[in-house]
């Protein structure tokens, strides 16, 4: 029976079309065998019954009692498996503890470890302590033995090993050995210096130190050249000997109050000794003889020594960072600036001395900054005292009371408006309008100048 595939409905041909297109997938069907509707359905027929077999194949592709077989085979082995699952668990919970056990064990050890290290380490301390005492001692016997044989120059080396020791441990925990190393270092510093300004107090005399009354050059050539070797050893000596870095002795912290103070060298405080003497009788005490101008005058007269003499020395032994003569000034200063700091309480209660002092003051530091002096600006001086908060505030005062004072005094002086110059040169008040205020006022304020701006 033969019949055309015919449809009306839009349904009908989406299914026919879907038909047609399934089984084309593999066969192509000519338009006539579609319109052949028997021999269309034996094509979709064995169509059908080939994805079937296909789905069979993949799906099954032994018999039916195979694929139960293979599903007991895989349940034993997921049994198996899950079992074996249970075996490893009670292996982990096992080495789990015999892991903790072995690390508790090892926590033991480590402490005990860290113990013997921490004893060791104190031991190791106490081993380096006791060397290091054995070094200083050693070096303290050295010292006392080549000073008692008065080797100078064996004993500054000696001393100079005891300074780098006792650098070397300046930051060491143990308080007792840096303060036991600081204070024998500090001990044989003052053997040493005792020693040493002996034998300079010696040659200063031979030399005439000190200059007062103006010894001449050529006396001074003669005399400095029959000591020169000699002096210059000792000196040499006495450039050498320090205190450590950052030592607490007196010798190395400033007595001012004022910063930028620095301490003096050794050999300025052997050098200012003698002058120390004749500035503490004239000095303290009701003489008559206290002039500033005297530590000027001292300066002064030192002059060529310092500059001429001690300052190649200097020089020649790699000490030319330091200049004698500046440092001869900061000694004198010293005495100077602990004098009047001694006498400032007193001083601030009593006016007129207080002016006093301030003009002394003021005078002296204009003699230092004086060419026959040539002291620094920016070094400090006696003016540091003079900016102290207290002092200031009280010099201050006083100034601005005198200045009111003399100002009132000018401007109501009866002359205070009258021409100065009238009568000098014959001139009437309409040609020269001076007034005696203007011209005092001016004739202060140069005086000021004179005094402060120098």
């Amino acid at each position: 029976m033969r019949m055309t595939l015919k449809s009306n409905s839009k349904n009908d041909n989406d299914f026919w079309t879907q038909l047609i297109s399934y089984v084309n997938e593999d066969v192509d069907i000519s338009a006539d065998e579609i319109n052949n509707s028997e021999h269309f359905l034996a094509k979709f027929l064995k169509k059908a019954e080939d994805d079937r077999k296909l789905l069979d194949q993949q799906f099954f592709p032994g018999n039916s009692v195979s694929v139960i077989n293979q599903l007991k085979t895989t349940v034993k082995q997921a049994n198996i498996l899950l079992k074996q699952h249970g075996q490893l668990q009670t292996e982990e919970r096992k080495l789990s503890i015999e892991i903790k056990t072995h690390e508790d064990l090892t926590e033991t050890l480590a402490q005990d470890f860290r113990i013997n290290m921490k004893r060791l380490n104190e031991m190791k301390k106490t081993v380096y302590y006791m060397k290091c005492l054995e070094q200083f001692q050693r070096q303290s016997e050295n010292l006392k033995r080549l000073l008692e044989k008065n080797q100078m120059y064996e004993c500054i080396g000696v001393y100079e090993n005891l300074i780098n020791l006792t650098e070397i441990i300046k930051d060491t925990s143990s308080e007792h050995l840096r303060n036991y190393s600081e204070n024998l270092t500090a001990y044989w510093y003052e053997q040493l210096k005792v020693k040493l300004s002996v034998r300079m107090e010696e040659l200063l005399k031979s030399i005439q130190y000190p200059y007062i009354n103006r010894t001449s050059a050529s006396i001074l050539n003669d005399l400095f050249t029959s000591y020169y070797e000699e002096f210059k050893q000792c000196f040499h000596l006495i450039l050498r000997i320090r205190l450590p870095t950052n030592s607490k002795h007196t010798d190395t912290k400033s007595k001012l109050r004022f910063p930028g103070w620095k301490p003096l060298p050794l050999f300025i405080l052997f050098l200012i000794q003698p002058l120390k003497k004749r500035f503490l009788f004239h000095f303290y005490g009701d003489k008559k003889t206290n002039n500033m101008a005297k530590i000027t005058s001292w300066i002064i007269e030192h002059n060529y020594f310092l500059s001429v003499k001690i300052q190649p020395i200097l020089v020649e032994f790699q000490y030319s960072h330091i200049n004698a003569k500046i440092e001869f000034i900061r000694g004198l200063l010293e005495l100077v600036v602990a004098k009047i700091d001694s006498e400032m309480t007193f001083v601030l209660t009593n006016t007129t001395t207080f002016k006093h002092y301030v003009q002394e003051i003021l005078i002296f530091s204009q003699r230092l900054y004086d060419t026959d002096c040539d002291y620094p600006k920016d070094l400090p001086s006696c003016m540091n005292l003079l900016c102290d908060e207290v002092i200031f505030e009280k010099w201050y005062q006083l100034e601005q009371d005198t200045a009111k004072v003399r100002l009132r005094e000018i401007f109501q002086s009866s002359t205070a408006f009258t021409s100065v110059y009238d009568k000098i040169l014959e001139k009437t008040n309409d040609d020269l309008k001076i007034p005696e205020c203007a011209e005092t006022f001016l004739t202060l304020l140069h005086a000021m100048e004179g005094i402060y701006l120098k």
